[in-house]
């Protein structure tokens, strides 16, 4: 009898297709019993089902005898625009909102550089979207007005360094990302996260990264694709914090390797070091989709394939 004892995945991208490969590591002899969710069935290549099912929270489950899976994942093609385009009769209407709303301050004033990146994420998150849109309906003006002050903006606060105190206005703190390493816990946790557990939803405990730097990402890739001397510039922060919430490397000595994603599952778990009374919670997967979808983009702003993929792939399965 084969007891199951861990696995690995692995994934092959050809054209708009991702091909999964599920390995189980088992003891004993025999390929291992193992129930599939209905989100396997979906894309499981020839599988050949026991007589084994019961019901669950996640749907039937049906059992396969099998040491591997091979899963054929279609990955989306959506990348800086909707696959409709916006008709060209509501253009003139929606130059005229964008005109109010790229003045905004919602998530930026009281939730800023010296309280939470969090919600100042959503913020430069909105501005990049804004962005695109004056694009689209070709108001280059006010795009190239937002990308200019909120790019500024994001460069400030990801070279920014521990200053001034927190909690005292005009003191200068930006409650600062930094890198927390150790032989265990390695990743990018806010300053206020590391000294205080419940701060920043549990940044220093790892809690919410996809969901914060999803926004960080996404803001990143839309104002980096017009501008090479500006993305060379915050590559290497992008970058930092791309792998702290999704790196795919075995050899990245610096953060652990896919830290929320669980594959098997599909979605993500948004818990950190802290356990819940009630088990781990994924909590928002609008933020999850909306983190690989940052993720999908930043590859492409960067014409690397390799992290693209990676980015269609996750937000495919989430």
């Amino acid at each position: 009898t084969a007891i199951l004892t861990g696995g690995s995945v692995n994934a092959i991208f050809s054209g708009n297709t991702a091909t999964m490969t599920f390995s189980f590591t088992t003891t004993g002899s025999g390929a291992p019993l193992v129930f599939t969710m209905p989100h396997h069935r979906d894309i499981l290549s020839s599988p050949s089902y026991t007589t084994v099912q019961m019901p669950s929270l996640r749907g039937l489950l049906r059992a396969i005898r099998s040491s591997t899976w091979t899963l054929t994942e279609p990955l989306t093609t959506i990348n800086w625009q909707a696959a409709r385009p916006l008709p060209t009769s509501t253009y003139a209407d929606i130059q005229a909102a964008l005109a109010v709303e790229k003045n905004t301050t919602n998530d930026q004033v009281g939730n800023g550089w010296g309280v939470s990146p969090y919600y100042y994420g959503k913020y430069i998150a909105k501005m990049a979207r804004l962005v695109l849109i004056a694009q689209e309906v070709g108001d280059t003006a006010t795009a190239n007005e937002i990308a200019t002050r909120v790019k500024g903006e994001i460069s400030s606060y990801l070279t920014a360094t521990p200053t001034g105190t927190a909690g005292v206005n005009g003191s200068g703190y930006r409650n600062a990302l930094l890198y927390q390493g150790g032989a265990t816990w390695k990743g990018v946790s806010t300053e206020n996260g590391l000294a205080d557990m419940g701060a920043d939803f549990g940044s220093g405990r790892f809690n919410d990264h996809h969901f914060h730097y999803g926004y960080w990402i996404y803001a990143a890739a839309v104002f980096a694709k017009d501008d090479a001397s500006w993305r060379a510039t915050v590559k290497p922060y992008i970058d930092a914090l791309v792998r702290d919430i999704a790196n795919p490397s075995l050899t990245d000595t610096y953060f652990p390797r896919f830290r929320y994603k669980d594959w098997f599952v599909g979605h993500s778990w948004a818990s950190g070091l802290v356990g819940i009374d009630v088990g781990p919670d994924q909590e928002s997967t609008s933020e999850a989709i909306n983190a690989w979808y940052g993720v999908q983009l930043w590859g492409l702003a960067n014409n690397n394939t390799d992290v693209m993929n990676l980015g269609r792939l996750m937000l495919a399965t989430e």
